[in-house]
């Protein structure tokens, strides 16, 4: 009986509230002057909150969802967007615009069956010149996302001529001090070559739909580099990347699984005391594998900004020398804001343990950051450029340098790409690197000009 009391006097304070706050509702005229004003400047946001304080009030009124359906579809909620398009297409079947954001909205969402509907629907209207434009221009766009759906192959090939200033890295030194050995002359191996490089690469990919927000992806990448002078420093890599991915309204996510094996050119072992005596046979065999997985995400905030992030697990297994396998987990995140200009700026860390604790003075933190812009030149000419910033932090002293290691290293590129047709291109490109270290062995500066050719079919 005493609870019951309290519940009646609980009601009987709120009902005051209650009708004070009704008293407080704009008029119908106002709420939509002021939701006409939020969205001519964009402030897409504040239009949405606004709209949804008064979606009790006035939402089943055409005008009143009409702008509710722009600021939700402004503010990147599409779902919201469709609620409401939906409401106007039912109350005025006839207007252009309300249709026509529905349709906007079902693209947005992946729904291309239905945005292909609602614009077969307006096409029975009685339409304008430039009303039947932009029907023509969104069925193309939805086509080409719809195809994006469907059972994809591409393929690039690719040919690049650099002159390198030095291709193995090598220090300028002609010789090293190193801790209980002296001063020690270095092979010629170890100190840096410059050479005139090739490459030959091929990338090619597939992409089979599950459902309307699923897909599988393969993806294959083959490249040869070669010299003219030192070919003993040639290198072949190929990578397959397998990727589940999934749309959903928060954004994209994929799940992957990669294997990355190298070939170099080494020393063919010897078996008889003949092999000793001569100058060691060469051939290309099997160097390293690395196999690993990972999960990305990316999400696209509005038409100029989204970011991603990714995580990946790998081991890497040396062929030749087994005890230098070793674990990576790698982090990364990257913002792109795109104006008339393109700005990316990712951030990296990497985290290397040796399999053999006896190396574990390989062990190593890497942390870098990059920024790239890319603009247009002129017509069908992009330039792109990107600066680099690399920390390595050694966990363990070096047992013959007797120094725990610390290193970083500085790149910078600029390249030129010409589109000269559909399905080719070339570029010009500049790349310069610099590597400090505490060790002088790992010291170096590389300087590469490459000319370059794609064609993509």
């Amino acid at each position: 009986m005493l609870i019951r009391r309290l519940v009646v006097v609980f009601v009987i304070f709120l009902l005051p509230l209650a009708s004070q706050a009704r008293s407080e509702i704009l008029p119908y005229p106002d709420v939509l002057d002021e939701l006409n004003y939020l969205l001519t400047n964009k402030d897409y946001e504040s239009a949405y909150q606004t709209a949804e304080l008064f979606a009790f009030d006035y939402g089943g009124e055409a005008d009143f969802d009409l702008l509710l359906g722009f600021a939700a579809y402004g503010s990147q909620r599409f779902q919201e967007a469709v609620f409401a398009f939906e409401r106007v297409s039912v109350l005025r079947p006839k207007v252009f615009i309300g249709r026509f954001f529905l349709a906007q909205s079902y693209n947005k969402l992946g729904n291309y069956a239905a945005a292909l509907a609602e614009l077969e629907k307006l096409k029975k209207l009685t339409l304008t010149a430039e009303q039947q434009n932009k029907i023509s221009s969104l069925s193309s766009t939805i086509n080409r996302n719809a195809l994006s759906r469907k059972t994809v192959w591409y393929h690039i090939v690719g040919a690049n001529l650099s002159l390198d200033s030095n291709i193995n890295s090598g220090t300028d030194q002609d010789s090293i001090l190193i801790p209980d050995l002296g001063e020690i002359v270095l092979f010629e191996s170890a100190k840096a070559t410059s050479d005139t490089g090739y490459n030959l690469s091929y990338m090619g990919g597939y992409q089979h739909p599950i459902d309307q927000n699923q897909a599988i992806k393969i993806d294959v990448a083959a490249s040869h580099y070669g010299f003219v002078e030192n070919n003993q420093f040639q290198r072949q890599q190929l990578a397959l990347n397998i990727a589940l991915v999934q749309d959903w309204s928060f954004g994209q996510v994929s799940y992957s699984g990669y294997t990355r094996p190298l070939w170099l050119e080494q020393d063919v072992k010897t078996d008889t005391i003949d092999d000793l005596t001569s100058e060691p046979k060469r051939e290309v065999s099997l160097y390293r594998v690395e196999t690993g997985a990972g999960i990305g995400f990316k999400q696209k905030v509005n038409k100029q900004v989204n970011y991603r992030f990714g995580a990946n697990v790998s081991f890497v297994a040396n062929q030749i020398s087994p005890e230098l396998d070793f674990s990576r987990i790698k982090l990364a995140a990257g913002v792109q804001y795109k104006s008339k200009m393109l700005h990316t700026l990712n951030l990296h860390y990497t985290n290397d343990s040796a399999s053999d604790s006896d190396y574990g003075y390989n062990d190593k933190s890497t942390i870098g950051l990059i920024y790239q812009i890319t603009l247009p030149v002129m017509d069908k000419v992009m330039s792109s450029s990107y600066v680099m910033y690399e920390s390595h932090s050694y966990d363990l002293q070096h047992p013959i340098f007797k120094a725990v290691r610390s290193e970083s290293i500085i790149a910078a590129s600029s390249q030129l790409n010409y589109q000269y047709s559909e399905h080719q291109q070339f570029k010009l490109q500049l790349n310069i690197q610099q590597k400090d270290s505490n060790v002088e062995l790992f010291n170096f500066n590389r300087v590469e000009t490459v000319m370059g050719w794609q064609y993509v079919f």
